[in-house]
């Protein structure tokens, strides 16, 4: 009877298996694996993960971590549909690994692997200030203790980002007297970068101190012209005497160099130091610990009776403030041989040391400049890059160059126009800007801008068959109001929903006062403006008070990126009209949030980009690398097309 009973079930189980088949159903069908898993680290510290969900029926997901790259375990699970986690219960100094996979009657493969260690300069730590805003207030980034500007600092290329230069008589930064800006009596650290432009005078970099008024100071970091070194003073506990250390290792400074200075009073040594990038530092012994003075924090001068003395008059950028010793490692970390490790202390943009990756000047169609670039992907192992190529009388047409993904500096150019600008008073006599993609149907996209303010479609089933639509324009300005001209489309795709950022602007179409607009599609044709319109808007006071232009958007795991270009007259210098490059976020082109990061590409100190960046285009990796080109402008206005990385954001 029992052996009866067994077959009967296995009978009925195979009968089961056989009718789900027969149903076009599998009841352990595979479950897609997660893809474009991603770790970002914050400052409390907590790690957040977020991975792309490829599967359907999946109960769940399994977060498994390890802290060796090998000996992974279940660590935690989320419901199905859920596609990012936050893992809190991590330490400093720890690398922690992790990997995803669906779960159901079956798993699905694992995700790829994601490492990340949480940063122990974040311990401890008083406050940030990037020093990357181009006026106004410049923010602490960690803190609360921003800081006022005094005369107006201006922004210039730095080593992680943007910088502030001052001009040594008159510019300086100020936040009042604040307890956690002292050192409370015990061990503290500051750090900042600087480029020195000349040896002809004492310069002030940081000072809590009172030039001629002993009772408000407490520290100080300058250089000194007579000894030719930097000098950290410290005032003792008793309010009586100085301390100081000066960069002798380091020796003299050299100029028009970035260095970075760090100085400390390290209370259980009993001993003040100082060191300049990753170098041998200098340490002084101090026995008489350190006043808590309540004189106001500065950049770039230093208080006296009258009025601010010995200001600096170069570069600086990212200042940090501990209330603690950082360790040699640390300093060392913060230096990252030369490239800085920005706040909060993970990878930044860097560019391309051997820019631009793609140049004008192969073709008589493009003796002048390339701009506009666009990236999408060509085919699976591939990236197209569309631009615009101008030649010496007028904007050509567009082209395009390729490149392998794993390579994606190395460009081969097309050797033709794939699409020419129009007729002589044609509505597209010169095309200025492209946004160009492979869609779902398989064929080729491409929405293009007249230099005059229009957009127009193309289609083709390769890129060698482009044909202009016939009702071109197919989107125009509204003749008033922020958008009378419109140029500069960038298309993305969610759903069968076209969704195009654009600029407008209402003067002329190649005016400074642009800003973004958002218009949705079902079919690239007819297109439906965004009510809350402009979306993206100019900030006053800014890098971008007077023109933010040339969108590009991105899909990152269902959040948005839109990467733009901004550009303020208070920077302009005679004939060099420099453009800076941010984003801004959001996850239902609804709400827009600009990026904490005033410019992350900013213009050169002097080459090929040294007058202008602007017109963004990236393209990101599962393994969370951002590849972000961009065309630049020399003092000649010739244009090429550069490339930078970091890691999502």
């Amino acid at each position: 009877m029992v052996w009866l009973l067994g077959r009967i079930g296995l009978l009925v189980m195979l009968s089961s298996r056989l009718l789900a088949a027969a149903a076009g159903l599998d009841a352990e069908t595979p479950l897609g694996a997660p893809t474009q898993l991603l770790g970002t680290l914050t400052s409390t510290p907590t790690i957040e993960l977020s991975w792309a969900d490829n599967s359907t029926g999946e109960t769940g997901f399994s977060i498994e971590r390890c802290t060796d790259g090998v000996n992974y375990a279940e660590y935690d699970t989320v419901g199905a549909g859920v596609t990012s986690y936050s893992d809190s219960t991590v330490s400093a100094g720890t690398t922690y690994y992790y990997r995803v996979r669906a779960t159901g009657s079956v798993y699905s493969a694992y995700s790829n692997t994601v490492s990340l260690s949480p940063a122990t300069l974040l311990t401890s730590l008083v406050g940030h200030w990037r020093l990357d805003e181009a006026s106004g207030t410049r923010y602490d980034a960690h803190g609360s203790n921003d800081l006022t500007q005094h005369n107006g600092p201006v922004p210039w290329e730095g080593v992680t980002g943007t910088a502030n230069f001052f001009n040594g008589t008159a510019q300086y930064l100020h936040a009042a007297d604040a307890t956690e800006l002292r050192s409370g009596g015990s061990d503290f650290t500051w750090s900042v970068w600087v480029k020195l432009q000349d040896r002809n005078s004492n310069r002030t970099i940081i000072s809590k101190w009172n030039y001629d008024i002993g009772d408000g100071s407490e520290y100080l970091l300058v250089y000194r012209s007579s000894e030719d070194r930097f000098r950290f003073l410290m005032r003792d506990a008793a309010n009586a005497n100085n301390a100081y250390v000066e960069s002798d290792n380091h020796g003299s400074p050299p100029l028009y160099t970035w260095l970075l200075v760090t100085f400390w009073y390290d209370s259980t040594n009993e001993e003040i130091g100082i060191q300049v990038n990753d170098g041998t530092p200098d340490t002084v012994a101090h026995t008489t610990g350190v006043n808590e003075g309540t004189g106001d924090l500065l950049f770039a001068a230093q208080n006296s009776t009258s009025s601010p003395a010995a200001f600096w008059n170069s570069t600086m950028e990212d200042a940090s403030f501990w209330h603690r010793v950082l360790t040699s490692d640390e300093r060392a970390a913060l230096y990252n041989d030369g490239a800085g490790l920005p706040y909060p202390f993970m990878e930044q943009w860097n560019k391309y040391a051997s820019n631009p990756v793609v140049e004008y000047g192969a073709y008589a169609w493009d003796n002048f400049q390339l701009r506009s670039p666009d990236i999408a992907e060509y085919d699976e192992n591939t990236w197209v890059m569309f631009f615009v190529a101008q030649s010496t009388t007028k904007f050509e047409g567009i082209s395009y160059a390729t490149a392998p993904k794993s390579d994606p500096h190395n460009w081969t150019r097309h050797t033709s126009l794939i699409l020419a600008s129009g007729t002589t008073g044609a509505w597209d006599e010169e095309i200025a800007g492209v946004s160009g993609f492979k869609d779902t149907d398989g064929d080729w996209k491409i929405l293009y801008c007249s230099n005059e303010g229009a957009i127009g479609l193309a289609t083709g089933s390769s890129l060698a068959s482009l044909t202009k639509y016939a009702s071109n324009p197919v989107f125009e300005g509204t003749g008033s109001d922020w958008e009378e001209y419109v140029r500069h489309p960038s298309v993305i795709k969610v759903g069968s929903t076209y969704h195009m950022f654009y600029d407008g602007r209402k003067s002329q179409p190649r005016g400074w006062d642009g800003d973004i607009g958002h218009a949705t599609s079902t079919d690239l044709i007819n297109w439906t403006r965004d009510l809350n319109n402009p979306v993206i808007e100019r900030s006053a006071s800014a890098w971008e008070e007077d023109d933010i232009t040339a969108p590009f958007a991105i899909d990152i795991n269902g959040t948005y990126y839109i990467f733009y270009a901004g550009y303020s007259h208070d920077l302009q210098s005679g004939d060099k009209w420099p453009h800076f490059i941010s984003y801004v976020t959001t996850t239902d082109f609804v709400t827009f949030t600009k990026s904490p990061h005033a410019c992350i590409i900013t213009p050169g100190d002097g080459g090929w980009d040294d007058w202008n960046v602007a017109e963004p285009t990236v393209m990101f990796e599962a393994d969370g690398t951002l590849h972000l080109y961009y065309d630049g402008t020399n003092s000649s206005n010739e244009g090429n097309i550069g490339y930078a990385t970091r890691e999502l954001p």
